[in-house]
């Protein structure tokens, strides 16, 4: 058995309010559980806490979440018996509220696998302040749903584009602290400004880019949270 306690669980509700809530495929709508993080998964983004979770992988589907989170337990205890789930919610007064029992689910993704392996060998990165970042971002989000990283010598230039034609609607630039070569990459700004809302206005944030066709891991210094974001295109743009 395990007890997630209160800070535990607030950061299991983060990942379920950033990732899983707008999950549209319905086999991805869990919290997964294992002995070394809480993950949660969509078609383009991958959530992360690390370190105290889990003896054995589980997956805690989102509903079950919801019900969780509107009761506002002080801590759960998690028990696996018998292929089936089962979480005693206490209250303060370490008090049973009442339990919620299900089938434990016969899921395997191996997205988990193949982006812990990529997050060991990083060929590109860039850092920003998190409030010039999501200042360029929003602004650019209002133009396009795909927001172009064009990262130069001494700053990165974001571009919004039209999709059909590939003009160029809106340019933003951010004087960044770079430690890469110059390379562009396609994101959507939506997805980044998930993250960011859950980052400190004082901190730097740190894109590390393994390739153009890969996965982007997004980390904010000083907190275990980690996020993942899948580069929608890779295009070349020409400059305005």
């Amino acid at each position: 058995m395990k007890t997630l306690n209160k800070i535990e669980l607030k950061k299991i509700y983060t990942l379920a309010s950033d990732i899983v809530k707008n999950c549209k495929n319905e086999k991805y709508q869990y919290i997964y559980l294992d002995p070394t993080a809480a993950r949660a998964t969509d078609e383009y983004r991958l959530g992360a806490y690390k370190g105290y979770f889990f003896e054995k992988k589980i997956a805690i589907p989102y509903e079950v979440i919801k019900v969780v989170k509107s009761v506002n337990p002080v801590k759960v205890d998690i028990d696996l018996k018998e292929n089936k789930i089962k979480l005693k919610l206490i209250d303060k007064n370490d008090s049973e509220i009442f339990t919620i029992t299900f089938n434990e689910p016969n899921i395997t993704l191996p997205i988990f696998n193949l982006i812990e392996q990529q997050l060991n060998d990083y060929i590109d990165c860039m850092e920003f302040g998190v409030q010039d970042l999501k200042r360029a971002l929003e602004t650019n989000a209002v133009y396009s749903n795909e927001c172009i990283f064009d990262l130069m010598d001494s700053e990165t230039k974001l571009i919004s584009v039209k999709n059909d034609n590939d003009k160029i609607l809106h340019t933003t630039y951010i004087k960044g602290v770079k430690k890469t070569r110059p390379f562009k990459i396609v994101l959507n700004p939506n997805f980044i400004l998930d993250y960011l809302k859950k980052c400190t206005k004082s901190l730097n944030v740190k894109i590390e880019f393994r390739n153009s066709s890969c996965f982007v891991h997004m980390k904010e210094y000083m907190d275990a949270y980690r996020c993942i974001i899948t580069p929608i295109a890779l295009r070349e743009v020409e400059n305005d």
